[in-house]
Formats: structure tokens, C-alpha cells, sequence
């Protein structure tokens, strides 16, 4: 940002080519950066945690379990797991899913 506000006392200015001039504008120079700053730290940021947070709602809705839908579910595995020891087969997964469901 300084080097775009040089002062005309230590600037090169060439008046028959602009680009080779080094001379800046101090009220430009801290507008434009400061402008730069806002929009790039506080609105690209909020945008970038906003996508973030729309993409994390696809991954994990929000759905509410009551204890009663826990409870179930815990009466449906201890009932398929045999051997009590937290582990079911493959084979049995359809009917954990069939009795979880109250289908069965």
C-alpha cells in the first residue's frame, strides 16, 4: 500500500509513458487497499463459512430423536444380538432393520 501512496517529492514521473511513473495517490492508495481488505476478509470469508455450512446440512440433517426412538433402538439390537456383545451379522441385518422399523 506504500509503495502505491509515493508522494510526488520521491517519485519518478515520466509524463510521455504513465506506466514507467512511480508516482502514487496517498488517498487512492489507503482507499483502494482498505476496500480490498473488507471485501476480501469479511465478505468472501462470510460467503466461503456460509458454502461451508449449506454443504455440512446435506452430510448431516438435522433430525430429532426423542428417547423413545433410542429406546427402540436399543431394544432392536439387544433382541438380533445373540451373543450380547455389540456386534451383529449381515445376515441379520435385514431383520434389525425390519424390527427397528416395527415392521416385524
Amino acid at each position: 500500500m506504500h509503495d502505491f501512496s509515493m508522494d510526488k517529492n520521491l517519485c519518478v514521473n515520466r509524463r510521455d509513458d504513465y506506466l514507467q511513473s512511480s508516482c502514487g495517490s496517498t488517498q487512492w492508495a489507503y482507499t483502494l487497499f482498505i476496500t480490498f481488505n473488507v471485501i476480501s476478509m469479511y465478505i468472501f470469508t462470510n460467503m466461503f463459512i456460509a458454502e461451508v455450512m449449506q454443504k455440512f446440512s446435506y452430510v448431516y440433517p438435522t433430525t430429532h430423536f426423542t428417547r423413545n426412538d433410542l429406546r427402540s433402538f436399543k431394544m432392536a439390537w439387544d433382541e438380533i444380538d445373540t451373543n450380547h456383545d455389540g456386534h451383529i451379522t449381515e445376515k441379520d441385518l435385514g431383520e434389525f432393520l425390519s424390527v427397528s422399523t416395527g415392521d416385524g
